[in-house]
């Protein structure tokens, strides 16, 4: 007699009530086996100046050369 084979991130099936018990039990196997990573990402800083009234971007170098008293980072 063949044995009847599903997938077993099948949540649900018409075959009967042992399809959702597998799923449950692959769930939980699944998260046991789940790892976390954590990533950082670094976000450039972006420098602005101040000229009649607008926000121009400019690049690290100049915002350095211009000093902090004109500068808005974000």
């Amino acid at each position: 007699m063949a044995r009847n084979r599903f997938k077993l991130s099948a949540c649900g099936s018409s075959r009967g009530g042992y399809v959702q018990r597998a799923h449950e039990r692959y769930i939980k196997d699944a998260h046991k086996n789940f790892v976390a990573l954590n990533i950082e990402i670094k976000i450039p800083k972006k420098y602005f100046v101040k000229c009649f009234g607008k926000l121009i971007q400019v690049t690290e170098r100049e915002a350095l050369m211009l000093g902090k008293t004109n500068i808005i980072i974000k």
